[in-house]
């Protein structure tokens, strides 16, 4: 690689390790949202990625923008590629993009939303009120909790552009908690480990409760 520059080196790295050994997604996606400027879409197909990059690039902000805002409730508690966890991290890189693609792809979240910025700003509202709900779930005890785990984004992020159209044209922080507060299992008990929304990790459990929080507010 001698004489490459870093984007070179760094599709280079991608083409080799996604089509002979395989790289990890999350780190995938970070060299493709930051180190890469452009790749054919055949290119892409090859090894594996069918996704638009600009979808992995705004998942990314967005999810940097909430692991570095202090008084997030994500404040520090993303996991990035190649780092051990920290104590307080609570959920993967890839897990969290993930979930938030499910926001973005929103027809509703694309047309009224469409920056990272205007994004970021309605999620940190939107757990900003998750936390007035749920104080002990998203504080020093969410080790003991699922919401800042695979489970609450992947339920309540799916939940979000359902109760954004509710709020109208402004989802201010007082329409977002009148809508949420109509879940019953709104609270720091519902969400515990061993509350009823501690009893499964897949998809399908995650869809489930998507379906039930989706009927109390409606």
């Amino acid at each position: 690689m001698v004489g490459f520059n870093k984007e070179s080196e760094a599709k280079e790295f991608l083409i080799v390790n996604k089509t002979q050994k395989g790289v990890r997604a999350d780190l995938a996606d970070r060299l493709l949202s930051h180190v890469i400027s452009e790749m054919d879409k055949e290119l892409l197909e090859v090894i594996g990625i069918r996704e638009p990059k600009k979808l992995t690039e705004l998942v990314i902000d967005v999810c940097d923008q909430l692991n570095k805002t202090k008084g997030s409730v994500w404040h520090n508690r993303v996991t990035l590629p190649n780092q051990k966890q920290k104590k307080i991290e609570m959920i993967k890189q890839r897990s969290f993009t993930e979930s938030l693609k499910i926001v973005v792809k929103d027809n509703y979240i694309q047309s009224n939303f469409k920056t990272a910025s205007k994004l970021t700003k309605l999620l940190i509202d939107y757990w900003d009120v998750i936390r007035e709900l749920c104080p002990k779930a998203c504080g020093d005890e969410a080790k003991d909790y699922v919401l800042l785990k695979t489970t609450g984004p992947f339920i309540l992020h799916k939940l979000l552009p359902i109760v954004v159209i509710k709020c109208g044209s402004t989802p201010s922080k007082t329409k977002l908690k009148h809508i949420l507060l109509e879940i019953e299992q709104m609270n720091d008990d519902g969400w515990h480990k061993r509350g009823e929304l501690g009893g499964g990790s897949s998809q399908g459990w995650f869809n489930r409760w998507f379906d039930d929080f989706k009927s109390q507010i409606q």
